[in-house]
Parts: C-alpha cells; sequence; structure tokens
C-alpha cells in the first residue's frame, strides 16, 4: 500500500476527501453488518 501511495504522486485535496468518504461509507457498512465494532473513542483500552 505504501508503495503504492508513493508512486502515485500528489493529489488534490478534493481526490483525498472524496476517497475519505468512501472509506468511511464503508467502514460504517461493515459496521452496520456486524463484521466490524468500531470503538467510542473513550481512549479507555489498553
Amino acid at each position: 500500500l505504501r508503495e503504492d501511495l508513493e508512486s502515485r504522486g500528489p493529489m488534490r485535496l478534493s481526490e483525498v476527501e472524496a476517497q475519505q468518504k468512501e472509506i468511511l461509507k464503508a467502514v460504517r457498512r461493515l459496521a452496520d453488518d456486524g463484521q466490524i465494532t468500531l470503538g467510542s473513542g473513550g481512549g479507555g483500552f489498553v
């Protein structure tokens, strides 16, 4: 993954933000389907 990112070079901020939204959609879909569990962000785990 790192090599792929490095080989792409600079990207427009709008492209990065659009891809981040797609990743979040996929993560939320997985969470809704019960395939993954998302933390609450409380940071209480070690």
